[in-house]
């Protein structure tokens, strides 16, 4: 799967707040408040890239969010092509 350079910017945050919280389900607010203000919007589009493309879910009051599957191994296979 192609990932935009937000997309994949944005997921790379995804997978590092999975990785300190050891859960799948985060808050949001965890996540963009890794986003500096003046890139926000680019940041918000990557999110919702990721979810467009099933890559995380968000919950229906867009207040929680998870890495599906597929965003795991979506992240697995940019590590591999940039380790290359």
């Amino acid at each position: 799967m192609e990932l935009v350079p937000n997309e994949r910017a944005v997921l790379k945050q995804v997978l590092d707040l999975f990785l300190e919280a050891s859960v799948r389900i985060l808050p949001i607010n965890a996540l963009t408040s890794r986003w500096q203000q003046a890139d926000y919007e680019a940041y918000r589009a990557g999110y919702d890239g990721l979810a467009r493309k099933a890559l995380i879910a968000k919950s229906t009051d867009e207040r929680q969010f998870c890495i599906t599957n597929a965003g795991m191994k979506a992240f697995l296979q940019i590590e591999v092509a940039e380790a290359a």
